[in-house]
C-alpha cells in the first residue's frame, strides 16, 4: 500500500471516530489514494468471515483484515500480512497508521473519491478546513496578550471571546468534559488563590469546549478565566480521567469477576468436600506478546491470585489456574479463520499443533477431581511448548 508522510492525522487524531466501531470499515468502499491518479484501487471490508475485496481498476484480489483490540487493524493479502494502527478515520477520510513508523496509508470514501476527494493535495486541504480552521472558529479563542503574566496572574484583565458554531454541540465529542468539570467545581470549594494564564490556554487547547457549550456555561468559564484553580489540580483531574477502557475492561473481566465470584461462593465451598478453585490465566501472562498488554496484565494478577489465595485458603480449598495458549473454540475463530493462519500458528509451536478445548476441560476435571488432592497454588501451562521451549 502506498503510504505518506502526514503531520496533520496527529494534529485532527481527537476529532477521530474510535477504530473498534468496525462499522466505520464496513460500510463504505475505500479508495487508496495514489500518486498515479489513473490507478483506482479499491478496499471492501466485508463482516462476513472478516473477508477483505480488493479492486485494482476491476481484477479483484482476496485476503483478509481482523481488529486485534488496542486500535490495530491486520490485513492479510497475497503478498504477506501488515499491522496498522488508528491514525484518522471519519465518513470520508480513513488514515492507517503503519505499525513502527510515522506513515499512513490513505483512503477515501469512494463516493467522495468520485466527486473532487481524489488526490492527496485535496485529502490534506479537507482535513485542514474541515478540523483545523473550523474547530478554531468554533472554540473559544483567548487573544495574545502583550503584557506579562507574573506568578499571582495577568496585571490587565482578558477577555475571552466566543464565536458561533455552524454545528450543534455534541457532548458525545467531547466524552469525559462533564466528569471533569464536576471534578473540578468540587476541587473549587476549597480554593482562593490566584494562578497563571496557562490554565486556561490548556483547558481550552486540550478539551475544545465549543462556543456553544461555553455561552451556556459561564460559571464554569469564570472560574477558569479568573485562574481560581490550580495548574498541578487540574492536570491531575485530566490525567485520573483518561480513557484506559481495554485495561479497566480485562481487569474487570479477569481479575474483579474471580474476586466477586470467590466471595460470592466461598462460604458454601468451605462447607464442600475437599472444596477447590479454578482459575483461568494465558500464556500471554508469561510469553510477552504484542498487543497482549491490557490481558496479559490482568491475567498475570489471576495468576498471583492464584498464589496467594490458594496459601490464605490452604488448608480447606484448594486453588490452581490454567494458562492455555491459542485454543480451538469459537472465541479464536478469527484467529483460525484460514487455513493459512492456522499453519503460522501450528508453526509457531514447538509441539506442531493447536490446543483443543477438550484437552483444556481434561486437565480442568483433574485438577478440581480428588486424583490432583496434592496440588494448590500452581500455574499449569498448557502452551504445545511455546513458553517452554525455544527451538
Amino acid at each position: 500500500m502506498r503510504t505518506f508522510i502526514l503531520d496533520i492525522i496527529p494534529k485532527i487524531k481527537k476529532y477521530s471516530e474510535k477504530l473498534d466501531k468496525l462499522t466505520v470499515l464496513t460500510n463504505k468502499h475505500w479508495v487508496m489514494i495514489d500518486d498515479d491518479i489513473k490507478k483506482k484501487i479499491v478496499f471492501i471490508f466485508r463482516e462476513k468471515d472478516n473477508q477483505l475485496l480488493i479492486s485494482d481498476n476491476g481484477r479483484v484480489e482476496k485476503g483478509n483484515w481482523e481488529y486485534l483490540g488496542n486500535n490495530s487493524l491486520l490485513i492479510d493479502r497475497s503478498d504477506g500480512s501488515f499491522l496498522f494502527k488508528h491514525g484518522f478515520v471519519d465518513d470520508y477520510v480513513l488514515a492507517l497508521k503503519v505499525d513502527g513508523k510515522e506513515e499512513y496509508a490513505l483512503l477515501v470514501n469512494e463516493q467522495k473519491f468520485d466527486s473532487n476527494l481524489n488526490s492527496l493535495p485535496s485529502v490534506l486541504a479537507f482535513l485542514n478546513q474541515t478540523y483545523i480552521e473550523q474547530k478554531k472558529n468554533n472554540s473559544i479563542t483567548i487573544p495574545e496578550s502583550k503584557n506579562t503574566i507574573s506568578d499571582r496572574g495577568f496585571k490587565s484583565k482578558r477577555k475571552v471571546h466566543y464565536s458561533e458554531s455552524k454545528e450543534s454541540f455534541s457532548p458525545n465529542n467531547f466524552p469525559r468534559l462533564d466528569e471533569n468539570i464536576k471534578l473540578i467545581r468540587e476541587k473549587l470549594k476549597d480554593l482562593n488563590n490566584d494562578y497563571l494564564a496557562e490554565i486556561v490556554i490548556s483547558f481550552a487547547k486540550d478539551h475544545s469546549i465549543k462556543g456553544i457549550w461555553a455561552k451556556e456555561n459561564p460559571d464554569v468559564v469564570d472560574m477558569v478565566v479568573n485562574k481560581r484553580i490550580p495548574i498541578g489540580t487540574l492536570e491531575q483531574l485530566f490525567e485520573k480521567s483518561k480513557d484506559n477502557f481495554e485495561f479497566r475492561e480485562d481487569l474487570e473481566i479477569n481479575l474483579i469477576g474471580a474476586v466477586k465470584a470467590i466471595q460470592h461462593y466461598l462460604p458454601q465451598l468451605k462447607k464442600g468436600s475437599a472444596p477447590s478453585i479454578l482459575l483461568f490465566s494465558t500464556v500471554a501472562a508469561k510469553l510477552g506478546m504484542p498487543y497482549h498488554a491490557s490481558v496479559a496484565a490482568a491475567k498475570s494478577a489471576v495468576e498471583g491470585l492464584t498464589k496467594s489465595l490458594g496459601a490464605e485458603l490452604a488448608p480447606t480449598v484448594r486453588v490452581n489456574a490454567i494458562a492455555p495458549t491459542v485454543t480451538n473454540t469459537t472465541l479464536a475463530s478469527k484467529l483460525l479463520r484460514n487455513e493459512k493462519m492456522q499453519e503460522n500458528i501450528i508453526d509457531r509451536h514447538p509441539l506442531k499443533k493447536i490446543l483443543s478445548a477438550d484437552e483444556v476441560a481434561n486437565m480442568a476435571n483433574f485438577l478440581i477431581s480428588d486424583k490432583a488432592a496434592s496440588i494448590s497454588g500452581q500455574i499449569f501451562e498448557m502452551d504445545c511448548g511455546i513458553v517452554s521451549f525455544k527451538l
